[in-house]
């Protein structure tokens, strides 16, 4: 299986294939990276019971908006001796797509808001100064 993380990226995230497969293999996996197509290879190996379970991640990185493929192939060799045959087979593709990130807007108040804010600014300072020179004239 391959995951896409996040799920719906945008440019501005940093994108990471994760690959979780039951299958036989060797331990050499490694991702070969031919943008837009990103493929993570697997060399079989031999088989024990019960059969390893692949978990690996790779960070690919942020990625301009379009269109992507992921995908797991499997390399076998036909000949285990001195001079092997491999042969590729894909196993699971994946397209994905990064979108451009959205602009957060700032908030902004409308005329409405203004004028309160601004008239209970004017009552706060009002009834502040008000205090303040009846405490002026008490001493």
């Amino acid at each position: 299986m391959i995951e896409i993380m996040p799920s719906s990226p945008t440019e501005s995230d940093v994108v990471t294939l994760k690959v979780v497969k039951t299958a036989c293999h060797n331990g050499d996996v490694r991702l070969i990276n031919e943008n837009p197509v990103f493929t993570i290879e697997l060399k079989t190996g031999i088989c024990f019971q019960p059969l390893p379970t692949l978990a690996e991640s790779f960070q690919i990185g942020q990625l301009p908006p379009g269109n992507y493929t992921a995908r797991l192939v499997f390399i076998e060799a036909s000949d285990p001796g001195s001079n092997p045959v491999f042969t590729s087979s894909i196993i699971e593709s994946k397209v994905f797509t990064v979108s451009g990130s959205q602009a957060r807007s700032i908030p902004t108040l409308d005329t409405i808001s203004i004028i309160l804010l601004t008239m209970t600014l004017a009552l706060t300072v009002r009834k502040f100064m008000g205090k303040k020179a009846m405490v002026s004239q008490t001493r």
